[in-house]
């Protein structure tokens, strides 16, 4: 019997010390060394959201790898310019885009010129942003300080008021529609940030779909006025501005934003970028990002495995309800 219990307790140890050895072995450094350039496509213009997500990430991570870590910019089709260059490159664990929902809602209406879904790795998510709808402030005298005011007015001018986005069939679309139920505003598409921005300082926008960190010097400026973060609660960064869920407004999406490559690439590759993304977000730079940019209000990175789970999460959602809104491609029925 003493024998048996010990036996017992031995295999117990052993196996106890094999499952720590492994915990320990996998959040030890990956073998995989990158010695030479890394790409990283933005799908969006310059000033994007995405575009300016990506840059300080993509400036510690070369810190940090001592590779070249290059930024491009290939915007247009929605995103699917860039994106299909992407994953046309070479799966050799030095080319990595940045993915949003948009892509996951772009492919279930039929816009994808590939196999996403089939075509796509996760490596990890980067952010969860707050949109929120700001106001040109030129555009807005005189007419409307918030939210409310804002719909009042569209609704006595229907087809006067106009907002830019980076997709008019993207996240930014499904925000704004969300929010705005049955008023009349016309969308318009901008290829960049900076052209849309520049567009509302100049008051020939009305409103815009934009992050926090996209407007905060507008913003401070007085050329952008934010009527409303469309969030559960109130952004620390602009107290005063309303939140959707107090104004009983259905409408909380904001883009995540991760990097992604193309399947096939070795996971080694996939392992040792996402570890080390680990080792830079605590970075006072990343860190002061976030928070300029409202990004610390909602959970931010998820590592390889958790961030896989839940894009196939999106993909089931985006189907879903693009499929209830009638919006659905007819070859996902």
């Amino acid at each position: 019997m003493k024998k048996s219990t010990l036996s017992v307790l031995l295999t117990l140890t052993l196996a106890i010390s094999f499952v720590v050895c492994s915990a320990l072995v996998s959040s030890a450094a990956p073998a995989w060394k990158f010695d030479r350039k890394i790409d990283f496509i933005v799908t969006f213009g310059v000033g994007s959201g995405t575009d300016t997500t990506m840059r300080p990430i993509a400036s510690l991570l070369q810190d940090y790898l001592g590779v070249p870590v290059v930024i491009t910019n290939i915007e247009g089709a929605n995103g699917w310019n860039g994106t299909d260059y992407a994953l046309k490159q070479p799966a050799d664990g030095y080319t990595f885009y940045c993915g949003t929902q948009n892509q996951v809602i772009q492919y279930f209406l039929g816009n994808a010129p590939m196999d996403y879904l089939g075509e796509s790795e996760p490596v990890c998510q980067l952010v969860h942003a707050t949109l929120l709808i700001c106001a040109s402030a030129k555009a807005a005298e005189g007419k409307y300080t918030n939210f409310t005011e804002m719909i009042e007015y569209a609704k006595a001018h229907p087809g006067e008021i106009s907002v830019g986005m980076m997709s008019r069939t993207g996240t930014d679309s499904v925000a704004f529609e969300a929010a705005t139920k049955g008023v009349d505003i016309a969308q318009i598409s901008y290829g960049g940030g900076s052209e849309m921005f520049a567009a509302m300082a100049g008051g020939h926008l009305h409103l815009g779909m934009a992050g926090a960190d996209e407007v905060g010097g507008l913003i401070a400026a007085g050329n952008i006025i934010p009527l409303l973060a469309l969030s559960e609660n109130r952004l620390s960064i602009l107290p005063n501005v309303e939140c959707s869920k107090e104004l009983g407004i259905e409408s909380y999406f904001g883009p995540w934003r991760g990097i992604f490559t193309r399947k096939g690439t070795p996971q080694e590759a996939i392992d040792a970028l996402d570890y080390a993304v680990t080792q830079v977000i605590d970075k006072k730079e990343w860190q002061d990002f976030l928070l300029s940019g409202a990004y610390n209000e909602r959970d931010g990175y998820k590592g390889n495995a958790e961030f896989k789970e839940f894009v196939k999460g999106e993909f089931d959602f985006y189907k879903k309800y693009l499929d209830e809104l009638g919006a659905l491609s007819p070859k996902f029925k």
